[in-house]
């Protein structure tokens, strides 16, 4: 069971600078945000029981692709565990654009850390055996709960630098 208290979603202790959870390093300090590069002082792990990150105070997680439902509803026969996020941007490459969900927004759906990968969080309805049900509506017309829960809870995409910015 994690420990509470100061320890990160690694067992890292860290306070006020994100950390790589792979190896306990602070990550790069600068991302990228509608064409402003901000720095992420306040993004500080959260305990692994949490599955998040803190953003400007609020806990998130990220999830690489667009803010389309397709992208926020789990593959069938592939996403058992939920829709696949991360605690860390490490997780992404430069110039991937990244969803930042807010995670105390979520009602009827949990994030989970579930590494490995490093840093991996699944979010999924709290019984789980409704996550093929989900999944079952990916690439089609229907919007389902999950994913416009999902939709409501996303806060403004961000895009990971590209070397030297």
């Amino acid at each position: 069971m994690p420990q509470q208290g100061g320890s990160t979603a690694s067992g890292c202790a860290g306070a006020g600078a994100m950390m790589v959870a792979a190896s306990c390093a602070p990550a790069d300090p600068r991302r990228t945000h509608h064409d402003k590069t901000v720095t992420n002082q306040q993004q500080t792990p959260r305990t692994a029981s949490s599955g998040a990150s803190t953003r400007a105070g609020k806990n998130v997680v990220y999830r690489g692709g667009s803010a389309k439902p397709t992208n926020l509803t789990p593959r069938p026969g592939v996403d058992a565990t939920g829709l696949s996020t991360f605690d860390n941007l490490g997780a992404f490459k430069p110039g991937d654009k990244v969803q930042v969900i807010d995670v105390d927004k979520l009602k009827h759906l949990t994030a989970t850390p579930d590494a490995p990968p490093a840093g991996h969080v699944s979010i999924a309805p709290r019984d789980p055996s409704q996550v093929a049900d989900w999944a079952a509506t990916r690439g089609t017309d229907t919007v389902h709960p999950y994913t416009q829960e999902l939709i409501d809870a996303l806060l403004e995409p961000m895009k990971i630098p590209k070397g030297g910015q």
